[in-house]
């Protein structure tokens, strides 16, 4: 569809007003995650074939031992790989993960021990040991802690801008947002990603009856009572940027759309407030990486996604 037609003129960033250029962000590290997932490898002096190891993805093994994520290193790896069904060659380290916290449930201690003791019948297959980390006498008071950080630390940062005079058309939102550089995504929201991620560093979502934006909602004339700018502090790939972006963002809107800007706490979006907000941030990504949870990387995804 022409959205040119639609809009009257190109959407496309103005660089007067777009935001700043956006950061390049660091490959995640791929593999278990130790402070997130309960790992157990399967250790042994020799290389194992593939064509054996890749039977732990027979639903029979994968069943019983819940499913896990199957990482493996190849003789000449120098990381760790999801396992494929691949019959050639052999692997040199094995090790199977599963999330402490997952949308199925808390892994507890006594599930743990059942899980190690599967393993450790596959294991006797490959003439390996299955070595667990954590212990599974450690996993209940792991998830405590776990429990506490995600409680403590899930933290959005959000900020409503409401009409002054009339609802946002929803065409004059596509406009101001795109002179900024957002892109509409498949979810339906106006988001700012990196090349290399799938995390927005700041979204926009309209609020007060539609749940996302569309071209068709442009045609008919839809209209916002109002709009909210916001991201997530631990799945932000940098925290600091999408501070930044989201002031400009709500600058930007309640110049072009005749908007108010408030925080989730309704308050005016002042120069103090702001000073409060970065305040609170920094301490924010401190704490989050006093427990060794970077901001956006794999572990937080597991945690707080």
């Amino acid at each position: 569809m022409d959205t040119t037609q639609i809009f009257g003129q190109p959407l496309a960033p103005k660089p007067e007003v777009a935001l700043p250029q956006i950061p390049t962000i660091p490959s995640s590290k791929f593999g278990p995650e130790h402070k997130v997932q309960y790992v157990i490898e399967l250790v042994g002096p020799k290389s194992s074939p593939a064509s054996t190891v890749s039977s732990l993805l027979d639903p029979r093994w994968h069943e019983a031992l819940g499913q896990p994520n199957v990482f493996v290193m190849a003789p000449g790896d120098d990381g760790w790989q999801t396992l494929s069904s691949r019959a050639d060659g052999s692997y040199d380290s094995i090790a199977l993960a599963w999330d402490m916290l997952s949308e199925q449930g808390e892994l507890t201690s006594k599930a743990a021990e059942h899980l190690l003791q599967v393993a450790e019948g596959f294991a006797t297959h490959l003439q390996r040991r299955a070595m667990p980390l954590p212990p599974p006498a450690d996993i209940d008071r792991y998830l405590v802690s776990l429990l506490d950080i995600r409680e403590s630390l899930d933290i959005g940062v959000e900020i409503l801008l409401v009409p002054k005079v009339s609802e946002f058309l929803e065409k004059d939102v596509w406009v101001a947002l795109s002179e900024l550089g957002y892109d509409l995504k498949p979810s339906g929201f106006f988001e700012v990603l990196p090349a290399n991620s799938h995390l927005p560093l700041i979204s926009v979502t309209p609020m007060g009856g539609a749940s996302s934006f569309s071209l068709s909602a442009v045609q008919s004339g839809v209209r916002h009572p109002g709009l909210l700018i916001g991201f997530s502090l631990p799945l932000s790939p940098n925290p600091d940027y999408s501070l930044d972006a989201a002031f400009k963002t709500a600058d930007h809107l309640v110049n072009q759309l005749h908007a108010a800007a408030f925080t989730d706490e309704d308050r005016p979006l002042s120069h103090s407030v702001r000073a409060e907000m970065r305040q609170n941030l920094g301490m924010a990504v401190q704490a989050l990486e006093g427990v060794g949870i970077v901001p956006g990387s794999l572990a937080s995804q597991i945690l707080f996604g």
